[in-house]
């Protein structure tokens, strides 16, 4: 802008009043602002006032329709302010050039900035780890799939060691994600799960519970029981109603055999009405969550862990012949797999007199159409 002086007097044709000399122009403050929502910062732009020299700038400032105030004095010759912001606010500014004391001042206009911010994920739940494989574990997650994720993290501690990331999943998965993790030796180690959400600006934004896998392990005795323990399942927003126990013998189909309450983590399996069998047992249990708030309980299943009865052979020492009471010398075999058999009966001069290839057959102590006598 710049102003002039014009008379009454109007010469020329066609007619026109005389000007003076027009002054110096002044051009007006011009600011404006940009948001840089990962940093969550505004930064105020503006011109230089055009007339006279502004000796300092005076940053003006209005939070969510409030009173103005004053939020920073810069020098004349600066053009630009970072204002350290809240999200979902809104911020107006203006900027005053100052010439001097008792001088006249100029204002820009106002100019403002919504501070508009991702929305952020509410929940991040695993709602369980389970064991698939002898090499395999699967991991699920619940997430928020309504908030703007960047990615999804999934975190590993193998036997209480320091946690490393294991996958990274795109933030466009949900609201459940399954996640098999193929580097494991379920059998032998514990291995700690956790999930974590990145925002769109790569921040942590949500951290989930933990899930670990159960590891359970078998032990034979000699007196015919195997002896079983487990870690419990950790870490559900309900609490373990029960384990349940499967066993499988000389790799036959698991069958439930059995239960168990949460606490203790320990069962003695009595097999020895299996002493017919090879003496190979495996067992695989099964956590089952209750309670959960949501009203989705979980499962998670150990790996499967074997006991292998020793070999047990049983010689009678006496038998009765042609009586009802333990007329047959047979040996009782516990826990083999028999491949070959032979039986041979040797009397006194190391003559075979009765011999069988059937591990099922037994002597009556008959030699030929006789009766052998004691003794021989």
């Amino acid at each position: 802008f710049t102003i002039a002086a014009f008379d009454t007097c109007e010469t020329g044709t066609p007619p026109s009043p005389n000007t003076s000399a027009t002054g110096l122009s002044h051009t007006t403050i011009h600011a404006s602002t940009t948001y840089d929502r990962c940093a969550a910062r505004i930064r105020l732009h503006w011109t230089q006032y055009g007339g006279w020299a502004a000796q300092a700038y005076q940053v003006l400032v209005q939070v969510d329709g409030g009173s103005w105030a004053v939020l920073a004095n810069v020098a004349g010759d600066v053009t630009s302010f970072v204002h350290n912001v809240e999200p979902m606010r809104s911020y107006c500014f203006i900027v005053k050039a100052v010439q001097g004391a008792a001088l006249p001042s100029s204002l820009s206009n106002k100019t403002c900035r919504y501070t508009a911010y991702p929305a952020l994920p509410v929940y991040n739940y695993l709602r369980t780890v389970t064991v698939t494989g002898p090499g395999s574990i699967v991991v699920v997650d619940s997430v928020d799939a309504s908030a703007e994720v960047r990615s999804y993290r999934i975190e590993r501690s193998a036997n209480g060691n320091p946690y490393q990331m294991v996958a990274t999943l795109p933030g466009t998965l949900g609201p459940v994600i399954t996640w098999t993790d193929g580097d494991v030796r379920p059998a032998d180690n514990g291995y700690l799960y956790r999930v974590l959400v990145e925002d769109s600006f790569t921040r942590r934004a949500i951290t989930s519970n933990i899930g670990a896998n159960i590891v359970l392990r078998a032990v034979p005795d000699l007196s015919g029981f195997n002896f079983l323990s487990w870690s419990g399942y950790i870490d559900w927003a309900g609490t373990v109603g029960s384990y349940t126990l499967y066993r499988s013998i000389d790799d036959g189909p698991f069958e439930m055999i059995a239960t168990l309450p949460a606490d203790p983590w320990e069962f003695a399996d009595d097999v020895n009405a299996f002493v017919g069998s090879n003496g190979r047992f495996c067992y695989s249990i099964e956590a089952t969550e209750v309670a959960n708030p949501s009203g989705i309980d979980a499962l998670s299943v150990s790996n499967i862990a074997c006991a292998v009865q020793e070999d047990l052979i049983f010689i009678p020492n006496a038998f009765i012949v042609d009586s009802p009471f333990n007329p047959i010398f047979k040996p009782v075999i516990g826990y083999v797999d028999v491949k070959t058999y032979e039986l041979n009966i040797i009397n006194r001069w190391n003559q075979v007199i009765w011999t069988t290839n059937d591990p099922e057959e037994g002597w009556d102590g008959v030699v030929g159409s006789q009766v052998a006598p004691i003794g021989i």
